[in-house]
């Protein structure tokens, strides 16, 4: 049956409904032909990913200080999800790309939880000596100075980002 499209934008939903319904074909045919145990296996890994940190993020008394780090998780959580779903439909490429994606957002999130404590941002070495970057204001700056420089204009930042990570 030919089907008769009417408006570009039709067109469109047409296109996004058939490109869903090839990826429900491979998702189908992944499921009929996936050993059950490593289907369990790749679901479990998924789980210990979200159920984990997502209890950490639960807690009230971590919630706040691990919060800078839980606004990159959630971006990981989502990530691994999606990557699950993009290797069951056979795309490996985009499903490898999107776990070093979310590796990488576990990873800025470890970084700006850590920088929003002082005790870590006074002995971070390799912070405080690498190369700076050109800056809006035309000079040259490093994260140490950054971070100096918005202490100067709000003093109280230190100790709030020291009880609420999220507020670096």
């Amino acid at each position: 049956m030919i089907e008769i499209v009417k408006t570009p934008s039709d067109r469109s939903r047409h296109d996004i409904i058939a490109s869903l319904d090839h990826d429900r074909a491979n998702l189908e045919e992944s499921l009929k032909q996936a050993d059950s145990e490593l289907l369990e296996h790749l679901l479990d890994v998924q789980h210990l990913v979200t159920d984990c940190f997502t209890a950490f993020l639960a807690q009230k008394e971590t919630h706040k200080r691990i919060s800078a780090f839980g606004i990159y998780e959630i971006e990981a959580i989502h990530l691994v999800e999606r990557a699950c779903m993009q290797v069951l439909c056979w795309y490996y490429g985009i499903g490898t790309s999107m776990l070093r994606s979310a590796l990488e957002a576990l990873i800025r999130g470890a970084f700006w939880k850590g920088m929003a404590h002082k005790d870590f941002r006074d002995h971070a070495e390799t912070i405080r000596s690498a190369p700076g970057v050109k800056l809006l204001s035309d000079k040259i700056g490093r994260l140490h100075d950054w971070f100096a420089d918005v202490f100067k204009h709000a003093p109280y930042a230190d100790a709030e980002m020291d009880l609420v990570s999220a507020g670096v």
